[in-house]
């Protein structure tokens, strides 16, 4: 999980350790779409598209 006011921060990096650091295999990112700002959705879409990880919108 990574917190609202964390995301400005979040880089390719760090959200690939969040993946790898998962005890269990990740098989989507669930996203607090309306909870996450404007500039940001389509930052961490990009990146989750890089790293290989389908996303859902919660």
């Amino acid at each position: 999980m990574i917190p609202k006011y964390a995301i400005p921060s979040i880089d390719v990096k760090i959200l690939r350790q969040c993946v790898e650091k998962t005890l269990e295999k990740v098989e989507f990112a669930v996203l607090d779409w309306k909870g996450i700002k404007g500039g940001y959705k389509s930052k961490l879409v990009g990146m989750l598209e890089e790293i290989g990880v389908p996303f859902k919108k919660g």
